[in-house]
C-alpha cells in the first residue's frame, strides 16, 4: 500500500510539471529536452520516494538538460548524500548539483 502511495505522488508530480506548460526558453532546451528533463525528474523523485534511506517528501528535484538539482532538506549529511548517490544513478542523469540544506 505504500509504494502505491509513493507511485500515485510520484505520478502527480510527473503529470503537474508535464502540465506546467512546454514553453522552451532561448537557449536552454529544446522542446525533446524538456520532455525529456520532466521524464528524468520523475524518475529520480520516484527513486528517492522509494528508497528507505531518504526521506523523498522533504526533496525537491529540478533538472534542465539532464542537469539536477536537489533542494530542500535532508536530516543529516548521510541522507543528503545517499540522495545525491541516488539521482546520480538514475538514468539520464548528466550531474547532480547538492544544495540539500541539513535539519538542525
Amino acid at each position: 500500500m505504500n509504494s502505491i502511495r509513493k507511485f500515485a505522488i510520484a505520478s502527480a508530480l510527473a503529470i503537474s510539471v508535464a502540465a506546467s506548460g512546454c514553453s522552451v526558453f532561448r537557449g536552454q532546451s529544446t522542446a525533446g529536452q524538456y520532455v525529456d528533463d520532466v521524464g528524468i525528474t520523475a524518475r529520480v523523485k520516484s527513486d528517492l520516494l522509494e528508497s528507505h534511506k531518504v526521506d523523498g517528501l522533504d526533496v525537491n528535484v529540478d533538472s534542465t538538460n539532464g542537469n539536477v538539482v536537489l533542494s530542500g532538506w535532508a536530516s543529516n549529511v548521510s541522507e543528503s548524500q545517499t540522495a545525491a548517490s541516488i539521482a546520480r544513478h538514475t538514468k539520464g542523469v548528466r550531474s547532480v548539483d547538492n544544495e540539500l540544506k541539513i535539519k538542525q
